[in-house]
This record gives C-alpha cells, structure tokens and sequence, in this order.
C-alpha cells in the first residue's frame, strides 16, 4: 500500500509563497479559498483552485499594533478589523480559470465606522445576516441593514471624563 502525504504528516500545501508570516486564516464555506491576515500588512485572499492570491488593499487600513482576525461574509467577501478603527470588508472578484498571477484590489468594497478603538475580531452570522466586531475598546458592536429589536437606533455617546478642575461654572456645573 503508498502511503500518501498526510499519513507522513507532511502538508498537502505550503502557502509561503503565497503569505508570509500568517497570524490568522480562516475557511471560506466551500473550502476552496482561504483568507490570510499577517502582521504588518494587508489581508490576503487565496484561491485554492488556481494557486493565486489576491492581496486586498486599502489607503487606510492598517494592521500593526495588534493581532486580529478575519472571516468571510460570503465565499468571496473579505472581512477583517483595523488600528484606525474600522471594519474593512472586499469583494474578491470570481475567477474564471483563466488568470494565473497573483493580484490586488486597491481599495475595500464598504467600511463599518463606529468603534472608538482599534478592531480586533469581526464575525458574520449568515443566518441571521448579522456582523459582530469587537476590539481593544472590549465593546461588542452589532451591525444589521435591518433593525434589530430593542437596539438603539442613536446609542448613547460614552462622554469624555473630566476632572473637576477643568470645568467652568459656564458649564452649568451644580452642586
């Protein structure tokens, strides 16, 4: 009997080609691609079909000052958090066989804005149509296009702490 690669334990891919210094992949539903994030750059998309990637870039996004995570929201959208507090999502264009390089997108498909702190984990829940984020703030946020019972639709803005000493009585401070 042949023994094959994995009963050797040997990899049935190396991706150092592809992605160098990954931190975090993540499975899109199908199997056939991978998304990559690395330290100090831009995520990847991998297609595991044709051996290619797509390095998926925008001017202001940015992965340096923690480890984050990324997902898919379908099998070829892109999600992951940033340092200047967003959520960056691309749309990876389908293949048709027929491209065999490695290419990019140079700029994100949408970008969710609302953390005050840089965005670490970002989940889509297919069921529910639902993106969950959460990051260095430790505050999960829930993004919907459709509402979501009980939600606030203008939350309550967290005010900035003063100490006594910097506020006026202009400022209608009572005691």
């Amino acid at each position: 009997m042949e023994e094959n690669a994995t009963e050797r334990g040997q990899p049935l891919l190396d991706l150092r080609t592809l992605v160098k210094e990954a931190i975090y992949v993540e499975w899109n539903s199908t199997g056939t691609a991978l998304a990559a994030l690395q330290s100090h750059s831009d995520p990847t998309y991998i297609d595991l079909t044709t051996h290619t990637s797509v390095e998926l870039r925008d001017p202001e996004y940015s992965n340096v000052h923690t480890i984050k995570s990324v997902t898919f929201m379908d099998d070829s959208t892109v999600m992951t958090g940033s340092d200047d507090f967003n959520i960056y999502a691309w749309q990876v264009p389908q293949c048709d066989g027929s491209k065999e390089e490695n290419s990019s997108i140079l700029k994100a498909s949408f970008i969710l804005k609302g953390h005050r702190s840089i965005v670490n984990h970002v989940r889509y829940s297919p069921s529910n149509r639902i993106i969950t984020s959460c990051g260095v703030e430790k505050i999960v946020k829930v993004w919907s296009s459709l509402p979501i019972p009980y939600s606030y639709d203008k939350p309550r803005i967290r005010v900035k702490k003063t100490f006594l000493s910097e506020l006026s009585f202009d400022e209608g401070l009572l005691f």
